[in-house]
């Protein structure tokens, strides 16, 4: 029956009890789901950590000169080595991918790309053009003076088993051209 623009709707007795059942049943079992999600988030392991196994740094890189002073008529030279020990010897893996990256100490903003090494690898060397053009790179111009950061990773690759790779860092102080 239609009234004033409102549509009545007259239900039976029988009808009505249905709906009232169904209504006070979906009730029951959204608040049963409910609860039962609240008490599965309430894990007693809570103080259980994923902690990865490190190992203390035993390459312990170190660079051919504490100072590069980079030179145009010298961009062919090398400018710097570094050498390390290898890698400590790791469960679960087959072999140890090395990778180096030369950063600004203390900026977060210089950071130059990372490298990948020979997986053997025990020294790095770049020249003193290469060298350059990473500071020339973040905007820096002839005769800046900045203190640097080699970060050495040795990432042992393993597909069944996540592990920490090994870090060890040295700084030296490089002098644009």
């Amino acid at each position: 029956m239609l009234r004033q623009g409102h549509i009545i709707l007259h239900i039976k007795n029988g009808t009505e009890r249905v709906l009232r059942s169904l209504a006070l049943r979906s009730t029951v079992l959204l608040c049963g789901m409910a609860a039962l999600t609240a008490l599965t988030a309430c894990n007693s392991d809570d103080d259980i950590q994923f902690k990865p196994e490190t190992v203390d740094d035993q390459m312990l890189v170190k660079a051919s000169a504490d100072t590069v002073r980079l030179s145009a008529q010298n961009a062919a030279e090398t400018a710097i080595t570094f050498q390390w020990n290898t890698a400590t010897p790791r469960k679960y893996y087959s072999f140890i991918e090395y990778y180096v990256q030369i950063s600004e100490l203390g900026s977060k903003d210089h950071v130059a790309a990372l490298k990948r090494l020979d997986d053997d690898a025990t020294s790095y060397s770049m020249t003193q053009k290469e060298l350059n053009s990473v500071l020339t790179g973040w905007g820096y111009g002839p005769g800046t003076v900045l203190d640097l950061k080699l970060t050495l990773m040795a990432k042992p690759f393993n597909t069944q088993k996540f592990l920490m790779p090994e870090t060890s860092t040295c700084t030296f102080v490089a002098v644009s051209y």
